[in-house]
């Protein structure tokens, strides 16, 4: 699986803000996690729109979290561009063709079921732990 560039934008962007108190300068973001400028905008907008970060502008803006890192899980952060995560089963055989395929289907469908399960499970703060 490979994440929308929104999507991580997005991941790295909270995670970071969960680890600093306060407004984090946009420069700091930019320069501490290797991001454009303009690689914000979308994923900013996003985030603003579903209440998980503020934006202060000025001379002395920046962001902050608007939630506890508690109450954001990574899989409310993956799925926040698209509305689940699935594995690539559209590459694979519709029809029943053989008893191995029908397996590789069934574990693809766990793993696809097993992964959203655990995301759902860890918050950013579990990412602050040492």
């Amino acid at each position: 699986m490979q994440l929308q560039s929104l999507t991580n934008v997005s991941l790295w962007l909270l995670t970071y803000l969960a680890g600093h108190k306060g407004v984090v300068p946009a420069s700091e973001l930019n320069k501490a996690l290797g991001f454009s400028k303009q690689s914000f905008i979308v994923p900013v907008a996003k985030l603003k729109e579903k209440g998980y970060v503020s934006a202060v502008s000025g001379p002395f803006g920046g962001y902050s979290l608007c939630k506890r890192p508690e109450e954001i899980s990574v899989l409310d952060i993956l799925t926040l561009f698209d509305d689940e995560l699935r594995l690539d089963n559209d590459k694979v055989p519709r029809a029943s063709c053989c008893k191995a395929v029908d397996n590789l289907k069934g574990l693809l469908h766990k793993m696809d079921d097993d992964f959203e399960q655990t995301m759902s499970t860890y918050t950013l703060a579990d990412l602050l732990k040492e």
